[in-house]
């Protein structure tokens, strides 16, 4: 079909004179190179038809010409903070599209899958597995390794409620390398070791450990894209504590996710499923919604535990930049011994709104973002009585930063 039509365009390009129709369809006065001094911008019509590129020259010796192609002229890749580059070219490169439901095809060491998106979740979450279209781009898997680091700080904030006092701020240090393999039988498999560190500051009650560690590793399966469905399984298992005692059960974390992902059209794509994390009080959630994308520039993310809208701002100093605001839910847990030497588990709880900048160069991505906390919240499983013992963290900004290679 594309090498018909565009045989067509070529054996037309004689008569482009008599379809002048055809020429204010995009707005564009026919005039010879001398005439216009120098070769004028290309024209873009998007056309939700067949995926042909038809070239038709403004006259027959004119080398520049009109494009009409389809909506995946412009394919602008950029990932969510907490995922990571697809790497290769900067270059915006043009693909063509495949049926409804069909992956997207790209040269190199990549594979065709999960048409998403990740959440952030308790530390991150799997690297792209995407195949979409708009501001993601094409979002294949990457074999082989990569890498991802961050670091973020809370401030002093004031807790309150159950004989507590003074205040508490943190600071966040998170890493990931993922290896992603594909199997025989077309499914894509991927491992990631994880070591996360919290530094504490305060309160003065409950006295709390000043660092805890985190060992983890995510392991992923995700099938290939059947029709419009793809689907994903997940087992996160870690170790979380302060090491001041002998491990417990209450250091280990086994958290867990599946989902199916439905591609309706090149615009929506709908993932239903969830996700299970243990914790002092363990949760089943929603690991659900939609995702949309109206065009090249926007993509809005209406999913959880984590949602964002990204915005592609162009490319300044020629890096490519994208403005995204983002909402996340998130909750860790670690064993630790209080300042009354029980050994016990603590939980923190909080929502995160933050509004921040994206940039990709050289097959790297970075990311600044800052914010507000609420809703903050820590719960002991053990304490006087066997009734867990809860208090609060007053709101608070939180600024975040890190790289993805």
């Amino acid at each position: 079909m594309s090498s018909a039509l565009l045989l067509a365009a070529i054996l037309s390009a004689t008569a482009i004179d008599a379809a002048p129709a055809l020429v204010d369809r995009v707005s564009v006065a026919a005039a010879s190179t001398e005439e216009r001094g120098v070769l004028s911008p290309e024209a873009v019509f998007y056309e939700p038809a067949e995926p042909a590129a038809i070239f038709v020259g403004n006259s027959r010796d004119d080398a520049d010409a009109i494009r009409f192609t389809s909506l995946n002229t412009s394919l602008i890749r950029g990932q969510n903070y907490d995922e990571d580059p697809s790497g290769g070219n900067l270059s915006q490169p043009t693909f063509a599209a495949p049926p409804i439901g069909m992956p997207f095809a790209q040269q190199g060491t990549i594979w065709p899958g999960t048409p998403l998106l990740a959440p952030n979740g308790m530390f991150g979450g799997p690297p792209p597995a995407a195949t979409t279209r708009g501001i993601n781009g094409p979002q294949p898997f990457r074999f082989g390794w990569t890498s991802k680091f961050d670091v973020g700080f809370l401030p002093k904030e004031g807790v309150s409620g159950s004989g507590t006092s003074g205040k508490l701020s943190i600071f966040e240090f998170n890493s990931e390398l993922r290896y992603t393999m594909p199997t025989p039988l077309q499914w894509i498999f991927s491992f990631a070791p994880q070591f996360n560190m919290r530094l504490w500051d305060g309160p003065t009650t409950p006295g709390l450990p000043a660092d805890v560690y985190r060992f983890g590793s995510d392991i992923q399966l995700t099938s290939p894209t059947w029709g419009p469905y793809t689907f994903e399984l997940a087992f996160t298992p870690s170790l979380n504590s302060s090491f001041e005692t002998s491990l417990s059960s209450d250091a280990w974390n086994f958290d867990g996710r599946g989902a199916a992902f439905v591609r309706v059209n090149p615009q929506w794509l709908v993932m239903l499923g969830a996700l299970y994390w243990d914790r002092v009080h363990d949760r089943v959630l929603p690991y659900a919604g939609v995702v949309y994308t109206p065009n090249d520039y926007v993509e809005i993310r209406a999913t959880f535990p984590r949602a964002d809208i990204n915005f592609f701002i162009g490319t300044p100093w020629g890096v490519p930049q994208w403005f995204y605001v983002a909402g996340e839910y998130h909750v860790e847990a670690y064993q630790i011994e209080d300042s009354k030497l029980r050994r016990d588990q603590l939980e923190i709880q909080d929502w995160r709104a933050v509004l921040g900048i994206r940039s990709e160069y050289a097959g790297m991505t970075s990311f600044l973002e800052g914010g507000w906390v609420f809703g903050r919240k820590g719960e002991f499983l053990h304490a006087v009585g066997g009734t867990p013992e809860t208090f609060n963290i007053a709101s608070g900004f939180i600024v975040r930063a890190g790289l993805r290679w």
